[in-house]
């Protein structure tokens, strides 16, 4: 069982080894200093003529050699993000309605959430709806941490119920940090920051307009189910005028509406099944060998959900090893499924290498297509 957080000091430091370009440096100053450091931001930075220092970008990699950019930030701003998100904790609320749901980054009962259970939770809240449902429809905004507007944040937490003083805090440190600029000030890959873009978008559950049977969500990641095509299509007009209200986009090849099974999909139709099996395969992977894997309780969470025996978790069949390794061969093969190959596929690594020249490969000067495999 894991022990709840006892002050922001202790959230930034259970978050740390999860973070993108994590500093010992970062870590050194709010161990030892951490009551020195909020001192020095409330006197010396939000007090009079003080300010946030400009950040670093940096960038993180994804799969065909895109970058997803952001900023890295210095001691005091990276504690001041955890210190005024763990202080305004209780505006971050589950929603009250059970078809419109949302799984993601919450601290709840004295805990954050774990982002690997939740992850697991809303792949099987998707799969079930799949098969309750004629229809569904899904949506991904496109860049979305990189395409958020300042004032919108700084509108929606004075909304959520933070006190006016951390509202102008909020505002100036997302203006300071990046310059002065209206978009793409807020940093990735901290627990605070998912917590933040988590709850944004929080107007579309709240929204009246739309009208499907149910809605899941974690992040930006949305999936509607209905039996009717024509709810599925309206909603997925109004959610793109919804986000259109704020600067944001859906991604075009990330979303789609379909009408039961997809016919285009060379997937197994037990994938749902399948890929929860593995899902859970990866989870005892991590917990057992990954520092980066976030401990938690065995607990049922559905008093109908079936428990595979321990055993079966141990060894891939051949039909799973085949599977993930299809998904190695497809072109639009998302990160979520590289890595879910990688974790489970690491004992059978002559299955996997010759793929890695795919995801190594770097091009020459006037090369532009990956040559073919032999």
């Amino acid at each position: 069982m894991t022990t709840p957080i006892k002050d922001s000091a202790d959230f930034f430091l259970k978050d740390y080894g999860s973070t993108l370009f994590p500093l010992k440096m970062n870590r050194l100053l709010v161990e030892k200093y951490a009551k020195q450091l909020r001192d020095f931001i409330q006197e010396h930075v939000l007090a009079g003529e003080g300010a946030f220092q400009n950040q670093h970008r940096v960038f993180a990699s994804k799969r065909g050699w895109f970058l997803r950019r952001t900023v890295k930030l210095d001691p005091i701003a990276e504690f001041f993000l955890y210190d005024i998100i763990y202080r305004n904790r209780t505006c971050f609320r589950p929603s009250p309605n059970r078809s419109r749901e949302v799984h993601g980054f919450r601290i709840s009962r004295g805990e954050p959430l774990s982002a690997l259970k939740e992850y697991v939770q809303f792949k099987k809240s998707v799969a079930r709806h799949r098969n309750a449902y004629k229809g569904y429809a899904y949506l991904d905004i496109a860049s979305y941490f990189n395409h958020i507007y300042h004032h919108d944040l700084v509108r929606w937490f004075e909304d959520v119920g933070a006190s006016q003083d951390d509202v102008n805090a909020f505002g100036k440190f997302l203006r300071e940090i990046v310059g002065e600029r209206s978009v793409d000030c807020l940093p990735q890959g901290l627990y605070p920051a998912k917590m933040v873009g988590a709850a944004f978008l929080s107007f579309l559950e709240d929204s009246n307009r739309i009208r499907a049977a149910q809605s899941v969500r974690l992040m930006d990641d949305i999936w509607l189910f209905d039996n009717d095509q024509r709810t599925l299509v309206s909603d997925f007009l109004v959610i793109q005028a919804l986000l259109s209200d704020r600067g944001l986009t859906i991604s075009d090849k990330k979303s789609a509406i379909l009408d039961g099974y997809d016919p285009n999909s060379e997937l197994p139709a037990d994938l749902n099944d399948m890929k929860i099996h593995l899902l859970r395969k990866r989870r005892e992977e991590l917990r057992h060998t990954s520092f980066y894997g976030d401990p938690f309780e065995d607990e049922e969470d559905d008093e109908n959900e079936q428990h595979e025996d321990p055993d079966d978790l141990d060894e891939l069949g051949e039909d799973e090893q085949e599977y993930l390794v299809s998904l190695l061969r497809s072109d639009t093969i998302h990160e979520e499924d590289a890595e879910l190959v990688l974790t489970l596929m690491h004992e059978n690594s002559a299955d996997v290498m010759e793929f890695l020249p795919i995801l190594t490969w770097v091009p020459k000067p006037g090369e532009k297509d990956l040559p073919l495999l032999q």
